[in-house]
This record gives C-alpha cells, structure tokens and sequence, in this order.
C-alpha cells in the first residue's frame, strides 16, 4: 500500500534547496512523488512513496545525515501528517 506525509518545517526555502541539492544525486528507491514549495511559516514538502518500509528505509539510511550535516547543530521540528494512501492517481507533471 502506497504511504504519504505532509511535513510543515519551519525553516527558509534556501534551507530546503540545500537539503533538494543534496538529494539530487540519486532519485530514492521507492519515491512515487516529491512535491515542495516555500510557505508563509518556511516550506512544505509532501511525499509519496510505494509503502512506510520504503520511506523509513530513506529517511533512516540518508535524509538524517543530511539533515544533520546542514542543520548545523539546530533540530528543527516539522509539523508531521502522515497518510495512508487509499486512492492514488497520477498524470505527467507539467
């Protein structure tokens, strides 16, 4: 089953494109969608992967050392929102 989150992370869109940058090199096994845009409070960044296993895997294995790497001693706290996908439905992005 397909699992998705919503994360709200108040920090500066420049914050997000170095953690984008880091990530660019290898597109993660089991991504379906990323998505990212500055709001009001910082970003937002929503997530579709193939299953929780997947997204676990990826956030255990790489996305902490790179946030740990850019984060520069400070831990920024995330709003969190996860979803269990029950309908998925996908087009080509334009």
């Amino acid at each position: 089953m397909s699992y998705a989150f919503v994360q709200d992370i108040p920090a500066t869109w420049d914050r997000y494109h170095r953690i984008g940058d880091a990530l660019r090199t290898a597109v993660p096994e089991g991504l379906v969608i990323h998505a990212a845009g500055p709001t009001e409070e910082g970003f937002r960044m929503i997530g579709v992967w193939h299953s929780r296993e997947a997204w676990d895997r990826f956030r255990d294995d790489r996305l902490g050392a790179i946030f740990d790497t850019l984060a520069g001693g400070s831990r920024i706290q995330p709003t969190y929102r996860e979803l269990n996908v029950a309908h998925l439905l996908s087009g080509s992005v334009r």
